[in-house]
């Protein structure tokens, strides 16, 4: 049984998160024994609209059904408030390498200094999944 698939299924504006439903029906039939929790992980939405974030929430706990009443640990939706169209803002002047983005409508700033292409950035992304796997339990603030 594979507990964790190696390329999750990113939908960069679910909107209702069909897309997202038939993602994991299809891992249903490729990866029967996959639970909820599991197959929760194996999905991300993100879009802009907070009426569309809440419909495709619930169109994955309908396609993950009766699995998560079973699940063994807590099942994380990973539907994404977050607008992936706009360029993020400098939070300094034109040459500064600091960038603010927005997550579910929390403000993070990113300092990309240093970095000198796309292999860097590239290895930065891989980096933070690292990290998130690594420390799997949220964050208290």
């Amino acid at each position: 049984m594979i507990s964790r698939l190696s390329h999750p299924v990113l939908d960069p504006a679910c909107g209702s998160g069909s897309f997202l439903r038939a993602a994991i029906a299809r891992l249903r039939v490729e990866f029967p024994g996959l639970g909820a929790a599991e197959l929760a992980e194996q999905v991300v939405g993100i879009d802009i609209h907070p009426l569309s974030v809440l419909i495709a929430k619930t169109t994955v706990l309908l396609a993950l059904g009766p699995s998560v009443t079973k699940a063994r640990r807590p099942v994380s939706l990973n539907i994404y408030l977050a607008n992936l169209l706009l360029v993020p803002r400098g939070t300094a002047g034109l040459f500064e390498s600091n960038f603010q983005i927005a997550v579910d409508n929390k403000y993070y700033v990113l300092n990309v200094a240093g970095m000198q292409g796309a292999d860097d950035f590239d290895r930065l992304v891989t980096f933070c999944d690292r990290m998130v796997e690594r420390y799997r339990d949220p964050l208290t603030h």
